[in-house]
């Protein structure tokens, strides 16, 4: 297999860059597909125009090509406009594979369940976004002892050295670009000793995850010359992730974040930054802010981020209650995870964006690393411009902006664009 580094992607992509005008079915291949199962139940995905018969061990047509097993999550509780499996199973399509697979259920159990029946059905490669990334070193080493390639996805899994590559997000990229524009909001590089230090307070995954680790670690490459300066401070000294997580076993705690949110309170130093690993978590923190009758308007109101761009949280961005999120393009990682499978599958040279970072314990996984784009309340029309939600999904309605510009003199330009095409 032939292979070559490019650079590490830079991971943020500002709005003036493709994505506008870039249309959702020109990027994943919407194509009509048949929906069959195997003798072992797995769902199969195939082109509707394609009369070729299952693919078995022992009797494997030449004109089917490869079949991809795919393994991953429910997605529901995500926020996302298309699971990713879906744009994973319509990309490969469109390529003219079948697909086996279907979104598990919420156990690590389950998924190493589904994931012995692929292997079992005879796939060519394997794709898994991981429930647990510990959990599936057994499983995966009957998959290196049949030769199939694994893929993973989103989430590097772990203590294996069956996993081939890593598609996923420059997580560290990340948490730099989001600390640099924080930083640049706040002028913290004008600021001195003699100026109130600025507070941020943190709310984060559990660290199980090597990108939760990556995204914080991204932040405090840029914050720490700050809060060395005594510009820049966390009240609750909690700097480590296992400090700052709010997730129970995987899963957002929202009695965690309120208790994190009652002790800041408490401190009499609300911090002025929030920065939260996901809008889920961003969600939960409006939602107490809320509770507490505070005014978005108000200087009180601390300054919130988020990652993902779930509905809600586009909308709260529009309103000013949700300072930005970062925008994961799941049709672009779905497109590039499929396009360099094919490649690895004919023998061609893959475009590897990383390969000394990832690292499972057992082996250095090389990564193809998607861009990531920063979306605010000037930005978030190109969710919509680019197919990603319609505008229904996220606009906020006439009355929740007047309600946000009452107190302005002069509309700007798009809130009175959107006013009337409503």
């Amino acid at each position: 297999m032939k292979m070559k580094a490019n650079g590490i992607l830079s991971g943020i992509l500002f709005v003036t860059l493709f994505l506008s005008g870039c249309k959702a079915s020109q990027v994943i291949g919407i194509r009509d597909d048949v929906v069959e199962t195997d003798e072992q139940g797995l769902i199969v995905f195939s082109d509707e125009e394609s009369d070729d018969e299952l693919v078995t061990e022992e009797n494997e047509p030449e004109e089917q090509g490869f079949v991809i097993g795919l393994s991953f999550p429910d997605e529901k509780s995500e926020g996302r406009n298309l699971p990713e499996i879906t744009l994973l199973k319509k990309s490969f399509l469109d390529k003219g594979y079948s697909v086996k697979g279907m979104n598990t259920v919420e156990t690590v159990e389950e998924q190493i369940s589904q994931i012995q029946m692929l292997i079992d059905g005879g796939v060519d490669a394997l794709v898994i976004k991981p429930i647990d990334v510990f959990g599936l070193a057994e499983v995966l080493q009957s998959a290196q002892d049949r030769k199939i390639p694994v893929f993973s996805y989103r989430d590097l899994i772990m203590d294996t050295d069956a996993v081939n590559y890593l598609f996923t997000y420059n997580y560290r990229v990340v948490g730099q670009d989001v600390a640099k524009v924080i930083a640049a909001d706040f002028e913290l590089e004008k600021k001195t000793t003699a100026d109130p230090a600025v507070t941020i307070e943190f709310l984060m995954g559990d660290g199980e995850k090597q990108n939760d680790r990556f995204f914080l670690k991204g932040m405090f490459e840029v914050f720490q010359s700050y809060m060395d300066n005594g510009v820049l401070s966390v009240p609750s000294q909690k700097l480590k992730i296992e400090e700052n997580s709010v997730l129970s076993s995987g899963v957002i705690d929202k009695e965690k974040i309120r208790n994190r949110l009652d002790e800041m309170e408490k401190s009499d130093n609300f911090p002025k930054i929030i920065c939260c690993a996901s809008d889920e978590i961003c969600q939960e923190v409006i939602a107490w802010l809320n509770d507490k009758n505070m005014d978005a308007e108000s200087e009180d109101w601390p300054y919130l981020t988020g990652l993902g761009c779930a509905k809600d949280s586009v909308k709260d961005i529009a309103q000013q209650k949700q300072k930005f999120s970062l925008f994961f393009d799941g049709r672009l990682l779905a497109n590039q995870c499929v396009e360099e499978i094919d490649k690895y599958l004919h023998d061609s040279e893959l475009e590897v964006s990383d390969y000394g970072t990832y690292d499972n314990g057992l082996r250095i996984v090389g990564a193809m690393l998607s861009q990531v784009q920063i979306i605010d309340e000037d930005d978030y029309q190109i969710l919509i411009d680019n197919g990603y939600y319609d505008e229904t999904e996220i606009e906020p309605s006439t009355e929740l902006w007047m309600s946000v510009t009452e107190n302005v003199d002069e509309p700007k330009d798009d809130i009175a664009d959107s006013e009337k095409s409503e």
